[in-house]
């Protein structure tokens, strides 16, 4: 799904780390394509039982790159590809 360059954006993480009962998880993510650029750390906030939540401001466009960690350095990052959302403009390209 894409999202619109400098919206608010809230992501959620149910996966490997809140199921393996971390204590806090961070959202890692960055602009990209290509190398991440403004590569960041959020905190994440615990929900229900292992959901865990974040929100940001998409950048001005290209593509939302990001993986997780806990804070005990243990990843989920998709099996090594992370996981991306394209980020466009808002404006019609016509």
């Amino acid at each position: 799904m894409p999202i619109t360059a400098e919206a608010d954006v809230v992501v959620s993480y149910s996966g490997l780390l809140a199921k393996a009962g971390a204590t806090q998880v961070y959202l890692h993510c960055g602009e990209g394509p290509g190398p991440w650029q403004n590569v960041r750390d959020v905190p994440m906030e615990e929900g229900p039982p292992g959901t865990w939540t974040a929100r940001l401001t998409a950048g001005d466009g290209g593509t939302l790159e990001f993986c997780f960690h806990d804070a005990a350095g243990n990843w989920d990052n998709n099996n090594g590809v992370n996981w991306s959302v394209t980020v466009h403009s808002g404006r019609d390209p016509h």
